[in-house]
This record gives C-alpha cells, sequence and structure tokens, in this order.
C-alpha cells in the first residue's frame, strides 16, 4: 500500500485528574478539524466517565449502541472488524470533511458491568496488543485525525492511549501540582513504556496544553504559575519547539482560559461563539487545532504569525477532500427528512459509510460518495440535474461505476431524465428497512470487490465486507446467491490449509449461518464441528472467541437433537468464559442461560427449572428486572416450564418479558416482536385463541413497519398469523392472507428457502382447514417440487410430506397418505432415533392412518409403542400422550375391548383435568371423545351427560362459533338422535348446521359433516323434503371439495338414490345411479 494509505495522526488527549477541560478541548479541536476539511475520529477512551459523545450530541445521526468496550470485546476475540461499525456521524454544520465520535460504549445498563469484567492483564496475555496493533493501522489509514480522549490517573486503559497507539501527545494540565505533578510523571512512565513495547515505535511528540487558566483577576498569581510552568514543562517544549521560539510565549498560545460560561454542560464553543475573537476560548480552541494539525511543526510561524499558522493548518487538504467520503450518499428535500435519515441509519447498520443532506446537496461531500440514494416526491427531488450530470461525469475515472438510486417517495413521483437508464426503487409503501436492502446489495458487493483487489481475501476488512453481503443476501432471502458467493470466497482462500487460517475460519462461519438460513441442520453441525477444529491451527485457545465457537457448535447440536454433546460444549464454554471474565460477566451469564436451554430441551426439565429460576433470580438482583438478559433469562425460563408442562406458569411468564419489551420503547422493537412471537407459540400449543390470533397479527404488522412485506421474518409471521386464523375459525381471512403472502414468497425467496417452504405448507392446512382440499393439494404438490431438491431426510422435507399425507387422507385417498407416513416414520427414526418426540408423532400419525384403512391390529401396535415411550419420556399429560391414548381407546373399541378403552379415556380425561384444568379444549376433546364411544356402546345417558358438559365449556371458552365448538353442537345433535329423541337432534343438528354454513361457508368440510347427520334424522322423522334437499347439498360440496369418484362422494350419492327411489322419483334416481356409474369406471385424480 501507499504511504498515503497509513499517513493519519492519532493524537491523545491526556490529564491526571479530571475536570480540566479535555474532554472539552478534544471535541472543539475535532469539529474545527472536520470543518477544515479532514476526516476526523474521535474516540472515548474514558471507560470509568464516559460522555465524550455528549459534546456532538445534537449532530449525531443515531444514538451510539456501540463503542470501546464492544470494539475491545471484539478485538480479543479475534473478530475481523471495521472501525465504523463502532462509530456514530456528526453531522456539524460548515463542514468540509467528515466527523465520527467512538463512544465508550452501548450505555445501557449493562455497561458498567461490562467495564468492570474487562481484565486487561488477561486480554494483552491472549493476543490483544496484537490486534490494537491492526487497530491503529486501520486508525490511521481510514482518518487523517484520530483523537483518543484517555482516561485519567495511571491505568491500564491509559496506557493504551498514551504508549501503544498514539503519533502525538497532549498533555493537559492545570494551574495546580498535583496536576502538573501527575502529568510530569506520566510522561516519564511512557515515554520508558515505549521503549520496551515490541512495536517499532519512534519518539512520540508531547505537547502541554494549560486548561483553566484565569489570567485576568489574579494577574500575579498567574504570571508566577506561568513562571512554574516555562521551568517545569520546559523539556518537554524544547522537544519540538524551534530554536528561536521562547518557550514562555509558546506556552501562552497553548493557553486555553477559563470561562464559566463554558463550564455548564458540553458545547462546542467554536459552533456556538465562533474563533475570530482573541478573548474567546474558541479563539484558543483554534491554536490547539492548528498546533495538532501541524502535529506541533512549525512552531516559528506560530508565534511569528499565529493567524497565518492557522490558515495553514486550514487550508491543508485532508483526506476527506482526497479519497471517497462514504459508500453512499443520501440526499432529500427537508419535507422529507424523517425517511431520509431514517434509511440513512438503516444503510448504516449494514455496514455502510454513509452521508446524508436534506436540502441543497454539498458538491465536494457528493463528489467524495460512491453511490447516491436520491429521495424524489411529486415536487422532484432536491437535486436539479447540473449536480446529477456532475456526479455522474466524474464515474468514467473511477475503476468501479457510481450507481444512482432514484427512491420515488410519492404517488406521482417519477425518475429524474438524467438518471432514468437507472433502476429506480418504488418506496411508497416501503419501509426505510426494505429501500436500504435494495440499496446495500449492489453497494456492498463493490465495497467488498474493492478491498479484494487492493487487500486480498486475508485482510481483516475485506472479511469483514464479505461476511455483511453474504449476511444480507440471507437475511433477505436470497439463499442460491449467498450459497454461490461463499463458493466464490472459498474458492479465492486456494492454500492447502485453506480452513485452518483465518480467512478460512470466517468463511466457514458463513457456511454454518447459511446452513442454519436454509434449515439443514446436519449440515450446519458438520460445518460448526470444523469450525471448532480448525481454531486451534491459527488461535490461542483460551479466548472469548473459542468460547463462542463452543456456543454456536452447541446451538447446532441442539438442532440436531444431540443433546449431550452440546451440555459438554456449553459446559466448557462456560468454564472458559468464568476463567477469562469472572463469573459475574454478561457473557459468563448467557452461556448459563444456553445450559439452562439445552438442558430443557433434552428432557431433564427439572434441572433445567432449578438451573434457569436461580438464574432469572440472580439476575434480577443484579441488573434489575427489565434488563434485557433478566428478561432473556425470564424468557427461557417461561419455555422450559411450558415443556415440562406447566403452560400456565410459563404463560404468566411470557406475557410479562412481552409487557416490559413492549412498556421500553414507542418504536416498534424487533425484542417484542420476537417476545410476542414466543407467547403466541405458547398459547397455540393448547390451541390457537383470539389472544394468540392478535399477538400474530401484531408480529406480522410490525415486521411489515421494520423491514418490509418481503423480509422472510415478515412473510414466517405472516403465514402464523393465517395459521392461527384458520384454527379459530376466521378461514375466509386466513385463505386471502395466505395466498397473498405465498404469492410474495414465491416472487422474493430463493426456490428452496425454509420460509417459502413452510409458505406451500401452510397454505396447504389453511386451505384444508376451509375445505378448499383440491386448491390445497395443488399448492402442496408445488411445496413437493420445492423440497425435492433436499436431502431424502431433512426436516423440511419431511414436514411437507406429512402435510401432503394429512390432506390425501382429508380426501380419503389413504393408500398414498400410508405410504407418506411409512416413509417420514423412517428417516425421523434413521436421524433421530425411536425414542425422539418427532419420531413418536410419525409414529402416531402412522397408527390414525391405518386405522382409517381398517388394520386396526397394526394401529393398535403402533400406538401402545407410542404411549409406552412418549409417557416414560414427557409425562402423562403430554400432547402427544393424551392424543394417541384417545386414538389407542377408540381403536381398542372397535376391536370389542370396551372395557379397557373406557377405562383409558377417563384415565387421559381425569389427567387433563388435573394438569391442564376442567376449562382446557384438550380437556374437552377428551370428553367427547369418550361421549362418542359411551354413544356406540348404547350408554346413551352417560354418553348426553359428557357431550353437552363438553359442548357447554366450549361454548363459554372458545365462542359459540368456534369451530371445535360446531363440532361438539353437531355430536351433541348425534347422541340425542341415538338415544331415541329425533326431534331434539332434528333441532340441535338444524341449528348447528344454519351457523356453520354461514360462519365457515356451505362446503366446509365440517359443515357437510353436519348435514350429513342431520340428513339421517330427517329419514328418521320421515321428512323427506327436507332430507331430500340436505343430501343434495352434500353431493354438490362433496363433489366441490373431492370430485365425483372419491369414495365419500359416492357414498353420499348411494344415499340420494335410496332416498330418490323411496319417495318414487324414478327418473332423479336413474340420473344420479348413471352419475355414481361414471365416477365409478373413472379412476380417482390423486
Amino acid at each position: 500500500m501507499s504511504a498515503h494509505h497509513a499517513s493519519g495522526t492519532i493524537c491523545t488527549f491526556y490529564s491526571y485528574k479530571g475536570g480540566v477541560g479535555r474532554s472539552m478541548a478534544l471535541a472543539n479541536v475535532a469539529a474545527l478539524l472536520a470543518q477544515w476539511g479532514h476526516r476526523v475520529l474521535c474516540v472515548d477512551w474514558d471507560l470509568e466517565a464516559p460522555g465524550l459523545h455528549l459534546y456532538f450530541d445534537p449532530w449525531l445521526d443515531d444514538t451510539p449502541v456501540r463503542g470501546v468496550v464492544e470494539l475491545i470485546d471484539d478485538l480479543a476475540d479475534g473478530k475481523p472488524f471495521s472501525v465504523t461499525d463502532y462509530t456514530t456521524t456528526v453531522n456539524l454544520p460548515n463542514m468540509l470533511g467528515h466527523l465520527e465520535v467512538m463512544p465508550a460504549g452501548g450505555l445501557d445498563e449493562s455497561f458498567v458491568g461490562h467495564v468492570q469484567a474487562l481484565d486487561w492483564d488477561q486480554l494483552y496475555a491472549n493476543g490483544l496488543g496484537t490486534r490494537l496493533e491492526e487497530l491503529r493501522e486501520a486508525f490511521k489509514r481510514e482518518y487523517d485525525f484520530v483523537l483518543l480522549d484517555s482516561r485519567t490517573g495511571i491505568t491500564d486503559i491509559g496506557g493504551i492511549c498514551t504508549v501503544q497507539l498514539p503519533d502525538l501527545i497532549a498533555f493537559c494540565c492545570t494551574p495546580n501540582h498535583q496536576s502538573l505533578d501527575g502529568v510530569l510523571d506520566v510522561m516519564r512512565r511512557s515515554a520508558e513504556s515505549r521503549q520496551v513495547l515490541p512495536f517499532d515505535r519512534g519518539q512520540v511528540p508531547s505537547f502541554p496544553v494549560i486548561t483553566r487558566f484565569e489570567a485576568t483577576i489574579e494577574v500575579e498569581l498567574a504570571r508566577e504559575w506561568m513562571r512554574l510552568f516555562e521551568q517545569r514543562l520546559g523539556p518537554m517544549v524544547e522537544t519540538f519547539k524551534h530554536v528561536e521560539v521562547a518557550t514562555s510565549d509558546l506556552l501562552a498560545q497553548l493557553r486555553i482560559p477559563h470561562v464559566a460560561h463554558w463550564s455548564f454542560g458540553e458545547r462546542l464553543a467554536v459552533i456556538e461563539e465562533g474563533t475570530s475573537d482573541p478573548l474567546w476560548i474558541g479563539h484558543a480552541f483554534e491554536t490547539l487545532a492548528a498546533v495538532v494539525a501541524h502535529r506541533t511543526e512549525r512552531t516559528e510561524l506560530l508565534i511569528g504569525n499565529r493567524e497565518s499558522y492557522v490558515d495553514t493548518a486550514r487550508s491543508q487538504r485532508g483526506r476527506a477532500q482526497k479519497a471517497r467520503d462514504s459508500d453512499v450518499f443520501v440526499a432529500f428535500a427537508r419535507s422529507d427528512a424523517r425517511f431520509g435519515r431514517a434509511l440513512a441509519r438503516e444503510l448504516r447498520q449494514r455496514g455502510l459509510r454513509v452521508a446524508d443532506d436534506a436540502g441543497p446537496v454539498r458538491l465536494g461531500r457528493l463528489r467524495r460518495a460512491r453511490n447516491l440514494a436520491i429521495l424524489v416526491d411529486r415536487d422532484g427531488s432536491s437535486m436539479g440535474d447540473i449536480e446529477l450530470e456532475q456526479f455522474l461525469s466524474e464515474h468514467a475515472a473511477d475503476r468501479t461505476p457510481r450507481r444512482v438510486f432514484p427512491v420515488l417517495r410519492g404517488e406521482h413521483a417519477r425518475t429524474p431524465k438524467i438518471v432514468s437508464r437507472h433502476f429506480a426503487i418504488d418506496a411508497r409503501d416501503s419501509p426505510p428497512s426494505a429501500v436500504a436492502d435494495r440499496i446495500a446489495m449492489p453497494a456492498l458487493w463493490q465495497r467488498f470487490e474493492e478491498l479484494l483487489r487492493e487487500r486480498g481475501i486475508h485482510d481483516s476488512a475485506t472479511l469483514t465486507a464479505a461476511g455483511r453481503h453474504a449476511s444480507l443476501l440471507i437475511d433477505v432471502g436470497e439463499l442460491d446467491d449467498a450459497r454461490t458467493f461463499i463458493e466464490e470466497l472459498e474458492s479465492e482462500i486456494v492454500d492447502d490449509d485453506a480452513q485452518y487460517s483465518f480467512a478460512g475460519y470466517e468463511v466457514l462461519g458463513l457456511r454454518a449461518t447459511l446452513c442454519q438460513a436454509g434449515a439443514d441442520r446436519l449440515a450446519a453441525l458438520e460445518v460448526r464441528r470444523r469450525q471448532l477444529a480448525s481454531f486451534d491451527q491459527f488461535r490461542h485457545a483460551d479466548t472469548r472467541a473459542h468460547a463462542d465457537a463452543k456456543l454456536a457448535l452447541a446451538d447446532a447440536l441442539v438442532d440436531a437433537n444431540q443433546y449431550d454433546e452440546a451440555l459438554t460444549q456449553v459446559t466448557e464454554a462456560h468454564a472458559l468464559l468464568s476463567h477469562l471474565l469472572g463469573s459475574s460477566a454478561l457473557k459468563t451469564f448467557d452461556a448459563q442461560l444456553s445450559f439452562g436451554r439445552v438442558l430443557a430441551h433434552s428432557g431433564d426439565s427439572e434441572q433445567a427449572l432449578d438451573l434457569l429460576t436461580g438464574l432469572w433470580n440472580e439476575l434480577e438482583r443484579k441488573f434489575g428486572a427489565t434488563h434485557k438478559l433478566t428478561l432473556k433469562a425470564q424468557s427461557t425460563l417461561a419455555e422450559a416450564r411450558c415443556m415440562a408442562g406447566d403452560l400456565a406458569g410459563g404463560l404468566r411468564l411470557q406475557r410479562h418479558v412481552v409487557e416490559v419489551r413492549t412498556a421500553r420503547s414507542d418504536r416498534v422493537h424487533e425484542l417484542a416482536l420476537e417476545a410476542k412471537a414466543t407467547l403466541a407459540d405458547m398459547l397455540e400449543a393448547g390451541e390457537a385463541t383470539d389472544e394468540s390470533v392478535a399477538l400474530r397479527e401484531s408480529v406480522a404488522d410490525g415486521y411489515q413497519q421494520l423491514r418490509g412485506s418481503a423480509r422472510p421474518e415478515t412473510l414466517r409471521a405472516e403465514f402464523a398469523h393465517a395459521r392461527a386464523m384458520a384454527a379459530t375459525g376466521d378461514t375466509g381471512r386466513a385463505v386471502d392472507l395466505v395466498r397473498e403472502v405465498l404469492e410474495i414468497a414465491v416472487d422474493h425467496l430463493s426456490y428452496s428457502h425454509p420460509v417459502r417452504i413452510d409458505g406451500y405448507a401452510a397454505a396447504g392446512a389453511v386451505l384444508r382447514t376451509a375445505g378448499l382440499l383440491v386448491e390445497a393439494a395443488e399448492v402442496l404438490h408445488r411445496g413437493e417440487e420445492a423440497v425435492a431438491r433436499l436431502d431424502v431426510n431433512h426436516p423440511l422435507r419431511l414436514s411437507m410430506l406429512d402435510e401432503i399425507a394429512t390432506t390425501q387422507e382429508r380426501r380419503g385417498y389413504f393408500e398414498g397418505a400410508r405410504k407418506l407416513r411409512e416413509q417420514i416414520l423412517i428417516s425421523r427414526t434413521q436421524v433421530l432415533g425411536e425414542g425422539h418426540s418427532q419420531t413418536l408423532m410419525a409414529m402416531s400419525h402412522l397408527a390414525m392412518t391405518l386405522a382409517a384403512m381398517g388394520d386396526f391390529e397394526a394401529a393398535l401396535r403402533l400406538d401402545e409403542r407410542v404411549v409406552s415411550s412418549a409417557q416414560l419420556r414427557f409425562g402423562r399429560a403430554d400432547e402427544l400422550v393424551v392424543r394417541t391414548k384417545q386414538h389407542l381407546a377408540q381403536t381398542l373399541d372397535i376391536l370389542g375391548r370396551t372395557d379397557e378403552a373406557e377405562w383409558l379415556l377417563v384415565e387421559v380425561m381425569r389427567t387433563l383435568e388435573n394438569d391442564l384444568g376442567e376449562a382446557h379444549l384438550e380437556t374437552q376433546r377428551a370428553r367427547l371423545t369418550l361421549g362418542d364411544m359411551l354413544m356406540r356402546r348404547g350408554a346413551h345417558e352417560r354418553a348426553l351427560s359428557e357431550i353437552r358438559r363438553a359442548a357447554e365449556v366450549m361454548r363459554a371458552t372458545l365462542g359459540p362459533t368456534h369451530p371445535e365448538t360446531f363440532s361438539a353442537d353437531a355430536l351433541l345433535g348425534v347422541a340425542l338422535n341415538y338415544a331415541g329423541h329425533p326431534e331434539a337432534a332434528e333441532s340441535e343438528l338444524s341449528t348447528t348446521f344454519e351457523q356453520m354454513a354461514h360462519v365457515l361457508g356451505p362446503d366446509h368440510p365440517r359443515t357437510l359433516s353436519t348435514a350429513w347427520a342431520w340428513f339421517g334424522v330427517l329419514r328418521t322423522l320421515a321428512r323427506h323434503d327436507e332430507a331430500l334437499e340436505v343430501i343434495a347439498a352434500v353431493v354438490a360440496g362433496r363433489s366441490l371439495l373431492y370430485g365425483d369418484t372419491h369414495p365419500s362422494t359416492v357414498d353420499a350419492m348411494q344415499k340420494q338414490v335410496e332416498l330418490l327411489d323411496e319417495i318414487g322419483d324414478r327418473s332423479g334416481a336413474e340420473a344420479i345411479r348413471r352419475r355414481i356409474a361414471v365416477a365409478m369406471r373413472t379412476p380417482p385424480l390423486v
């Protein structure tokens, strides 16, 4: 690289005591240097008393969320870094250059604990010094001036700022002995420490800055102190002053007067007051800025002609005037400033360097941008054709062409003619995040290509750019493009030991993330193993990065249901973090949380609940109930309680998490959406309710606002919303929503993206629930094509086959469903083992299919295996155990083992009443199953009692129009008919049918099932005309849903013929017979 690329200056501002005005001096100097045209970075290294960013607060792009402590974490972990990931842009007025500030860190509740957990001796022992050299080079390469606000006193942090990093040191002191003696002592210590540095360092120029100096009142005392300063600071001044310059004269220029007005608050005098009056404090700051700009040289000019000295400093061409200042310049009218600034913020979050401006564009900043995003409304843009032409005309000399992104904001917005060949982004209904995705994709690729060409693949900045581009491709759902890009990265690492290089390690991480995004759990696990195995080849083992690699492997192991090894990895990671950071560090607590989560997933509920409860209480005491880690622990505990069968306790905890997450911000926050989605998952573990539907809708709307309609997380939330609506009976809206969202998923996501595949499955389930079985089958066939390229044991493929089998069963094609169920069971057993919950669920589904086909003995054997294994692992109240026992009881009843069947159902019902409560849906489902069995055995009064009770509870808890309530009411009508009360049965069934036809639709399978029962009662009552009308509706509905060839349709037509013969309508009966004959000769469409 050329010398220019590493020619910046790092200047530390140090004071032995606090309260001397050091930060104020640094902030004002930074402002002037940036106004003069330099690229400037201010870094708040005063971790014990942070606040440098407050001087720039009115001009910050956004609230700082990352800073020095996060940077130290990443350096210590060996991660690639980009300085701008930890900085916030400062938009000062009249600025020819560029200014950023790196705060001490994300100043939330965890900051103090984060700082206290930093063990500098251990960090240096693990290689932090080498990483700080990389940081130093990055500072010097990317900025003209980096100003470090150092910690006071004699500290490890101060040593970094006064020994290893600086090219120049400003020692600030006030007129008191403690301050002066301390500065001189630290100056001596720093010089000695630099002599033993393992890095090449020459002499670092140092200069004094006398602050808070009052010379207007105590004149004689001020003269005494100036003589003392000349005596004590003379040796320091001699190292840089011109031989003809008197020390006293130079010290007079390096003096900042005390002005009480500027002692209040954090303000920039050079901005508010200016620098023109020699009596103003801004004038002194201007002199100091010029000394820094001249790097303490040309002191003879300073003393001879101070104004010329400052003018010379001001006229120097900074890097901001020579190089590309930003990746994207966002131009917008003042009327659209809110959207424009939000777009700039989103682009920065994606790792781009962004400049933005409202109103007339500053051509200097625009020329220094690689690309331009220009917001356009019905009145045009904030830029004229001349400015656009000047921007575009410069691209011919660039190796990387510039691009313009017209962002259309108004209803009648039109792309300016001069950039009409550039692809416009329609942002009329899109949030800033969605627009940022469209702009960031090519801009990040452009940054990566440039860095790859200049520095190569093994450079930290190149890897950071590659990671950002790959991550964005994954985030927006372009998994195929991400796969191609990662393969290209792998091809760039050509040495034999590629995976054991730093670059190879990082690319393995991208490959694992891609596999996880594609739900390819086993592939992700293999890559995580390779990544951890490669660690020791090029990195020190005892680092936080090593712990992170173990935790990432543990997550992959949990996804693959390999819990024992996952527990081992988490245990080792926790021990390592405890050693490195201490047991009270946030990261150590987080590892404990991971351990509890793995225990819960492994089925060790008792130990998981004990650990998570204790951890939650400890975090609450240490950090407070609303701290993010406390809430994470509470949510993890809530999920563990649900897994252990304590649904009510889990819901109570998670509702509190949602309340806190929602109340903490007036804006939509992703953590709040995640908390709501988790609560909805818990509610739906029992059954979808109006509350879960409202939560799903809120989550989907939130992601729409945050990410736009095409992001995978938005689409996933919309599909979940559609499923919940369908489950609560709102099938009309659910069908409309799922059709619309599936179309968006198909248009925007890769062919085999998990969310797209989930969309096919969700659409199939919703359409099936709505009774649209033919359309459901067509959609699921498209899903089957999408999963065809996946491995035969891929979980997405198996889930899709399960949905197809369920739909085939609903259509009466049991043989095809049986084959699919057997295939699913074989795969689940091979991958997960026979005792896994998903394997047992597959076995239970196969048993139900076999029973539907009449193979009751085989169904009985499978059900008994499921109950035996699942009850031992998950308890008697587990959903799988309960439902399988109910099916087992029905099978026993059919096989004539009626007493066993009744005993089993009563046991299930009592278990559910004790564990879930009388009102729970599962309890009432068991009661209905018992009632149905009693009814068919002739125990009519007991059957009516059980069914009536279940129907009453469902009406009270679910509402009278819930699909489950309708089914209970219909069964009550059937039971009344069995008990010899046909008139009451007819009244119940006719009322239920009318309500179902109105709510679910006349052709819904549940509605047709009720109509079928009603028809039988009408025949019993000899009400032939009404019966004929009802059976005709059943035939029409089943023909629409299943086709004429379906057995259920043929069965209905045969009943219709019998009735027509009964009433003497021979021509009508003959017509239906001919229709049956055609159907019997035609093979069914599967």
